[in-house]
């Protein structure tokens, strides 16, 4: 595997945040599933390498990672995955995402990586924004570098906007990638309008999405998703 391949799939370290309050049941729960469903992804794309299936390519941070869902496949992804299924039969998946990532590790990591993997991109999604938003106020970097990816991303990808819940700076910063988008002709998934209540849509953790949640997630970018048909 190449190298730049294998460390974007390498399983991600809960934050020293999640480790210390892993007491707490949601935060526990959290921790948990960071390991066991990066191992899930990773079992995962070693089956995409080399496969002739289509492949849906996830980039990200935890929301590709379906960390707040009962199971890795209740997640966006999986029930993108499913629903693709019905149109062309069997996806391969290549989960490149990153529990904790930043838009510039999906720059630095995670887009290179899937220039290295073998396999038959036919779609591509990126979740990515928020752990910017919490873990940093260089506001100016962050729109920069949210400029880039958007102009590297590939020709069939879909970006979503993150969840705003009153935050000045999340709505500024998904105004910022509609305009770019826009610009270099990538399709947004646009989450934040769809997302009206997180009512009875969070995990235990109080951060991520549940079920429920997920599901408005899959609603948004499944009419998002261009490519093969048959």
């Amino acid at each position: 595997m190449d190298e730049r391949l294998a460390t974007a799939l390498r399983p991600s370290e809960p934050s020293w945040v999640i480790r210390r309050g892993s007491v707490l049941p949601g935060l526990k729960q959290t921790r948990d599933q960071i390991e066991r469903y990066g191992r899930y992804w990773r079992h995962e794309a070693e089956l995409a390498l080399g496969s002739r299936r289509p492949a849906l390519v996830c980039l990200g941070d935890s929301l590709a990672q379906s960390i707040g869902a009962s199971a890795p496949e209740q997640g966006y992804v999986g029930r993108l995955r499913d629903h693709l299924e019905t149109r062309v039969g069997p996806v391969s998946v290549l989960n490149l995402s990153r529990s904790g990532a930043r838009i510039e590790d999906v720059v630095h990591t995670q887009l290179p990586a899937l220039d290295n993997a073998q396999v038959e991109v036919a779609w591509v999604t990126c979740t990515v924004g928020s752990n910017d938003l919490v873990r940093s106020a260089r506001w100016d970097r962050i729109r920069k570098s949210l400029s880039v990816l958007l102009e590297e991303l590939p020709p069939q990808a879909v970006m979503a906007t993150v969840p705003a819940n009153g935050s000045v700076a999340a709505k500024s910063l998904n105004r910022h990638l509609r305009r770019e988008a826009a610009r270099f002709e990538v399709e947004v998934a646009d989450v934040e309008r769809a997302l009206t209540t997180w009512r009875g849509r969070r995990a235990s953790d109080l951060f991520h999405p549940n079920d429920d949640g997920y599901q408005l997630w899959a609603d948004v970018m499944t009419p998002c998703l261009t490519g093969p048909t048959t």
